[in-house]
C-alpha cells in the first residue's frame, strides 16, 4: 500500500510528468496515470466503470489530478498512444524508491548477505478472437508472466511477459 500512497505524493506525480510531455492528448500523462491508478484503488472492472465514477464525482476530479472531464474514448485513445517505455520508467523508480524504503524496515528478518529471490509464474487466460496472437491451445489464447520477487524487501526485481507455452525453467534464464 506504501507504493500506492507515494505514488499521489507531488515528487512523484512531477517526476513522472519530467518523463514525457502530453503529446497533444486533451489529458495529460499526469492525468492518465491518476485515472489508471484510481480504477486499479478502486477495483473498477472497465474504462466505461473507471469513467463513470470519475464523472461521479466530477466536483472532486480536477482536484485529485484527472483533470476537468475525462471521457472513455479520450482515456482509450491516449492509452493507445502512449510509448510503454513511460510506464517501464516510472515503474522502475518507483519501485527503487519502494525498496529503499522497504529494505530498512525488513532487515533483521534474514540475516543473508546476498539477496534471495523467489521465482514464480502465472498464466493470463486471453480471449482468442481478440489476441490472435497469444495462441496457447486450440480453442484458447493467454500468455504468462515470469516474476523474481526479492523475499527481503516483497518487491518484484524482474518480470517477463512470455508465450503461454514458455515453461518456467527456460524463462529463468532471461530472469537472471
Amino acid at each position: 500500500m506504501l507504493s500506492y500512497v507515494c505514488l499521489f505524493q507531488k515528487e512523484y506525480l512531477e517526476l513522472l510528468a519530467n518523463i514525457t510531455a502530453t503529446s497533444g492528448s486533451k489529458i495529460s500523462l499526469v492525468g492518465i496515470k491518476c485515472c489508471m491508478i484510481f480504477g486499479q484503488l478502486s477495483n473498477r472492472e472497465s474504462l466505461r466503470d473507471l469513467v463513470l465514477m470519475i464523472n461521479a464525482h466530477q466536483n472532486k476530479a480536477y482536484h485529485l489530478g484527472f483533470g476537468k472531464g475525462v471521457s472513455r474514448s479520450i482515456l482509450a485513445k491516449a492509452n493507445e498512444q502512449r510509448s510503454w517505455k513511460i510506464y517501464r520508467d516510472f515503474t522502475d523508480h518507483i519501485i527503487s524508491e519502494a525498496k529503499k524504503l522497504n529494505l530498512g524496515s525488513n532487515e533483521s528478518a534474514f540475516s543473508f548477505s546476498n539477496p534471495i529471490y523467489a521465482v514464480g509464474s502465472t498464466t493470463i487466460d486471453l480471449c482468442l478472437s481478440v489476441f490472435w496472437w497469444a495462441d496457447y491451445k486450440t480453442t484458447k489464447a493467454a500468455i504468462k508472466v515470469h516474476t523474481q520477487l526479492d523475499i527481503r524487501t516483497s518487491i518484484p526485481e524482474f518480470a517477463l511477459i512470455s508465450e503461454a507455452a514458455v515453461h518456467d525453467v527456460n524463462a529463468m534464464d532471461s530472469l537472471s
